[in-house]
């Protein structure tokens, strides 16, 4: 995004909780990170959209908007499902893949829909 490589680093395991985003540096044949914003708990899946940073962690759903983070769903019901994956087609669109489903979410009305997979009976 704007030209620089941004990643996310977290841990949720046995009570830890937290993550930050950096930004990936290069000068005089060197790298080095910055860290940009820490998070409330381990960010799990990124997805730039219009220059918008969309964050799902292990228990909340981050927007980051010029570097200020804002908590769009807080203690939602994912933790534990892991998400893995965010597809954007706009804000009212946002999909979340998770352990055994997927979750449709609506930003602006703060909705959110779990789809589950079919199991299949042998």
């Amino acid at each position: 995004m704007n030209n620089k490589i941004y990643f996310i680093e977290g841990l949720a395991n046995l009570g830890i909780n937290e993550g930050e985003l950096f930004e990936l540096q290069y000068s005089r044949n060197r790298f080095t990170y910055k860290s940009l914003l820490k998070f409330e708990d381990s960010p799990e899946a990124i997805c730039i959209f219009k220059n918008k940073i969309y964050i799902a962690g292990y228990k909340n759903f981050y927007v980051v908007n010029n570097f200020t983070k804002e908590i769009v769903f807080k203690d939602a019901f994912w933790s534990d499902l892991y998400p893995n994956s965010i597809a954007i087609i706009d804000e009212t669109k946002v999909y979340l893949g998770i352990r055994s489903g997927i979750v449709k979410l609506n930003l602006p009305e703060k909705k959110m829909i779990f789809y589950k997979a079919l199991q299949k009976k042998w």
